[in-house]
């Protein structure tokens, strides 16, 4: 009787142990993207796509894809681990494949504003990468708006948390 309960009480103690060894590989993938929020002219380009569409709510942005907004636009999209990308009017990002399974999502931000919100204490793959000219942009755990103008200068705003910015000749943290 007793050696019956033992062995019931170890194989339930192993059984967990396989399950919670588990979760933690089956991580989910950060794109798609999901369209949450929008307002005023917005469309998407997916990849191989012909053309740009009409943004929907609920459309899902994957590597490759393309979103951008009108005069009046707004367009707020999250991803699977809950982190928000909101594009401001006349804006317009592309998702870009990742360097590695644990590398942030890659976004290229082409131009307009953007803002982002990374939850703290994110491990590297659920933190957001903006690719503006020829700086790279890491927020990590943040609230953070980016503009970039016409003429290829990126304004960087942190609100709360870290970003870390790099460029040709330098690299700094931003808190």
């Amino acid at each position: 009787m007793i050696k019956v309960m033992w062995v019931a009480v170890v194989g339930g103690a192993g059984l967990l142990a396989g399950i919670s060894v588990g979760a933690g590989w089956a991580q989910p993938k950060e794109l798609p993207a999901q369209v949450v929020t929008l307002g005023g002219p917005a469309e998407v380009y997916k990849k191989g796509a012909p053309a740009w569409t009409p943004a929907g709510l609920r459309a899902e942005l994957g590597e490759g894809d393309s979103v951008r907004t009108q005069v009046g636009g707004r367009i707020t999209l999250k991803t699977a681990s809950g982190q928000a990308l909101r594009l401001g009017s006349r804006s317009q990002i592309a998702f870009l494949s990742p360097e590695g399974d644990a590398a942030p999502t890659r976004v290229r931000l082409d131009n307009g504003w953007l803002w982002i919100a990374v939850t703290p204490n994110s491990p590297p793959p659920t933190q957001i990468e903006v690719r503006a000219g020829p700086g790279v942009i890491t927020v990590r755990g943040a609230g953070v708006g980016l503009r970039r103008a016409t003429d290829g200068a990126t304004l960087v705003q942190v609100h709360h948390g870290s970003a870390v910015c790099a460029g040709p000749d330098r690299q700094w943290e931003r808190c």
